[in-house]
């Protein structure tokens, strides 16, 4: 599915996927924070794990 989007943004010239997150971290309902802060830190901060682009 990200090939898919990726595509799309390319041929539309729309930009690139920059960040992947799961629901399970960054919708935690229970209000997990040790869960939730690695989404916070990721779009705040930049921290994660990187991944080569194409």
């Amino acid at each position: 599915y990200i090939q898919q989007v990726e595509e799309k943004c390319l041929s539309l010239q729309l930009g690139q996927v920059v960040s992947v997150i799961g629901r399970y971290w960054s919708m935690d309902r229970e209000e997990n924070w040790d869960r939730i802060e690695k989404t916070y830190r990721m779009l705040v901060y930049g921290e994660g794990n990187a991944v080569p682009g194409k």
